[in-house]
């Protein structure tokens, strides 16, 4: 099972035990300190959240109010503010710890004063006091033993905490110093090698801080874990130790788990990244954190992943500097690539990119300096400066020709085909992956990923069935598409699976199966959501909704066009925006909506121009035209022109599906004049295209125009 199927599966297993759960009994669910949670936790807590709206299931957070969550437009929402307690509550509090209402008055004032209506606070202060000696009991009342203004009394919630661990036991305090550094729950092995004391002492002062209520025991010692009773408790501690101790302790912690956990250290990269990169010890932070970037990657958390990736590059600049920290720095800044693409490209990335690159010239290395080209050319593509993508894969492309190692060469030609696809290049991809796919099979290397997010081999089949299909040539580009899924399948992996069919969606919607295209693209989007690969996912929902249009349903069409749009939005791409708003354009044609029509069209031109994604930019001419015409007959001849440029643009670009369809356009705008025999030239011309390669949606629209005429 794939990293990314087995988290899928995890994930769907904890919510069917909470849903079945549910169905036997009302179920609660509580979970605290949200603010600390990590991004892949929290994608699953939005999933568990969208699936009990109709369960018996009563979800409880607790977090800071600097924590800003997704969910609060849900009607099954409810946002509760924990204010500070008021007078009577707390002193209420106060009588549940204490056994009794009966307060000196005096006392009353002093606890009211001192915390404020914290609970926690409130709680802290009566412990410290009885701690201290300062109240007492007498009868049922309890009154101020000593003059107020004759001891220190803590006046902060800081200080009430440390003033009770300054009342523990020397070993004790020293004890649960160590542990506050390890983290809020600490294991008896870790801390066992931490501290320099028998096991006798060890246990004993361990019980000590149990019946302090410091801290809580789980499990069956030896293998018990210890949890600090409150977060609070450990970060009070933690900030009471000079940073030299803090750092001194980390390292050892760090020590400890290496030590402890040998047999499966893998479980506690991120506990090591975290120790070592607090320690100092920048060399060994580095290894944790990129052995965490590739194991957050693997598992498709991929914002963790970035994370972790980041940490490494800023500790590995802090090392001293020779040749092989700048291969470190190289090999990170390629790791973190993947994530970095699949999240859209988000903020720093291009700096990290450019670096790498910089980095790869220092050394004079020819090899990275070809991948980090091919790298740079994708990131300019997608974020739509199409002559800088340009530059650097013709850069990357002559330094290929240097290379004959399968592992440069493939992660090379993957990229350079990614920028193919989104610029219309049909023709050059069809020229180069023939030579890599030989490579990959001489090499024995079908199975590998080469750095990429996806099964290169499976991936090259359908980008040259699709391109085939793209340029006219369906039945053979199918046999190529087959094999790709085949091949994505067997490998069980998600991203792959999910590329895969989309790709075939794609290839079902230039041929007007809409059947096919909704079926591969629904199965893309299941994926490719289980993958987190948010980038492509945008595509999947317009072909979705293309294949609603080749059924004639216009408003599930309108509604997954805008699906996918809204997708794109929000990854802040602009590689394809075109593409949805062209068949938009082309959907609001089929309604009667002109007005909209000439908008998305003129939108989607502007922005193809932009972007030089040719493809594109014929398709939006076409609907430009036939909007043009519908808003004005005696346009004419500019909506004649434009469709003639397009075809034009399909002829060089080699795009033989869609040059028949701009021809059955142009016969429509001819039709719509009453040019009947030059329509019905261009419907005949369209017909011959439309059987070569048959094309039955395109046929039969294409029919039923020459009946009219």
């Amino acid at each position: 099972m794939s990293p990314d199927e087995k988290k899928h599966r995890i994930r769907e297993a904890i919510k069917q035990i909470a849903i079945r759960g549910s169905e036997i009994r009302p179920m609660i669910i509580a979970i605290e300190d949200l603010h600390w949670v990590d991004r892949s936790s929290e994608d699953y807590l939005k999933g568990l959240l969208d699936s009990i709206s109709g369960a018996r299931v009563f979800l409880i957070f607790t977090y800071r109010p600097e924590f800003v969550h997704t969910w609060g437009g849900k009607s099954y929402h409810y946002l509760m503010n924990l204010n500070r307690l008021s007078n009577h509550e707390s002193l209420l509090m106060v009588a549940h710890l204490l056994g009794t209402d009966d307060l000196d008055m005096e006392l009353e004032e002093l606890i009211l004063e001192r915390t404020e209506g914290v609970p926690f606070f409130i709680e802290e202060f009566i412990k410290c006091l009885k701690d201290l000696d300062i109240i007492a009991k007498e009868d049922s009342k309890y009154r101020l033993e000593k003059d107020i203004q004759a001891v220190i009394v803590p006046s902060t919630i800081q200080d009430v905490i440390m003033a009770r661990i300054d009342s523990l036991p020397v070993g004790a305090k020293k004890l649960i110093q160590m542990g506050s550094v390890i983290e809020r729950e600490f294991s008896y092995q870790i801390i066992e090698q931490l501290i320099d004391l028998t096991e006798q002492e060890l246990i004993s002062y361990l019980s000590v801080l149990k019946d302090a209520e410091v801290l809580y025991e789980r499990g069956v010692f030896p293998n018990s874990t210890f949890i600090f009773r409150h977060a609070m408790t450990r970060e009070v501690i933690y900030n009471s130790l000079m940073l030299k101790k803090r750092r001194e302790i980390h390292a050892e912690v760090g020590r400890a788990i290496e030590l402890t956990y040998q047999e499966r250290l893998e479980e506690f990269y991120e506990a090591l990244a975290y120790h070592y990169s607090i320690s100092g010890a920048n060399e060994k932070a580095y290894q944790y954190l990129k052995l965490s970037g590739n194991k957050a990657t693997q598992n498709h958390s991929l914002w963790e992943a970035l994370g972790f990736f980041r940490k490494a590059i800023d500790k590995l600049k802090k090392m001293p500097e020779k040749p092989e920290k700048i291969r470190k720095q190289i090999e990170v800044i390629k790791l973190a690539e993947m994530p970095m693409r699949l999240l859209g490209y988000p903020e720093d990335s291009f700096d990290i990119l450019h670096e790498g690159e910089e980095l790869s010239k220092k050394l004079n290395n020819t090899e990275d300096t070809a991948i980090f080209s091919g790298i740079i050319g994708l990131y300019y593509a997608q974020k739509g400066d199409p002559s800088k993508a340009e530059n650097y894969l013709d850069n990357c492309l002559r330094h290929i020709e240097q290379i004959q190692e399968v592992k440069i060469i493939t992660p090379l030609v993957f990229d350079i085909c990614v920028s193919y696809l989104i610029r219309g290049e049909y023709f050059k991809i069809l020229k180069v992956i023939p030579k890599v796919l030989t490579l990959i099979t001489k090499t024995e290397t079908k199975l590998e990923f080469f750095g990429k997010p996806s099964n290169c081999y499976s991936m090259f089949h359908a980008w040259y069935g699709f391109c085939l299909g793209a340029c006219g040539e369906f039945t053979e580009g199918k046999q190529f598409l087959d094999k790709s899924l085949f091949l994505a399948l067997s490998l069980n992996h998600s991203y792959t699976i999910g590329m895969v069919e989309c790709f075939h969606s794609w290839y079902f919607s230039i041929m007007g199966d809409g059947k096919n295209c909704i079926k591969h693209a629904q199965n893309s989007i299941k994926n490719l959501k289980k993958a987190k690969a948010y980038i492509y996912l945008h595509m999947a929902w317009t072909f979705l909704g293309i294949g609603h249009y080749l059924l004639d349903d216009f408003n599930t069409c309108f509604e997954h066009i805008k699906k996918g749009l809204e997708i794109h939005s929000k990854l802040g791409l602009t590689f394809f925006e075109s593409f949805h708003h062209a068949y938009l354009s082309m959907a609001y044609l089929e309604i009667g909506d002109i007005e909209k029509t000439r908008n998305h069209a003129e939108y989607a031109l502007k922005v193809s121009r932009d972007n030089i994604e040719k493809n594109n930019e014929a398709h939006s001419k076409i609907m430009l035209a036939r909007a043009i015409l519908k808003s004005d007959k005696s346009e004419f001849n500019q909506a004649k022109d434009q469709i003639m440029d397009a075809l034009k643009i399909l002829d060089e670009f080699k795009i033989k599906p869609i040059y028949a369809v701009g021809l059955y356009f142009l016969g429509e705008t001819y039709a719509d004049v009453g040019l009947k025999d030059t329509a019905e030239e261009y419907f005949k011309k369209a017909e011959t295209e439309f059987n070569k390669m048959d094309m039955a949606y395109w046929l039969g629209r294409t029919d039923k125009a020459m009946r009219r005429l």
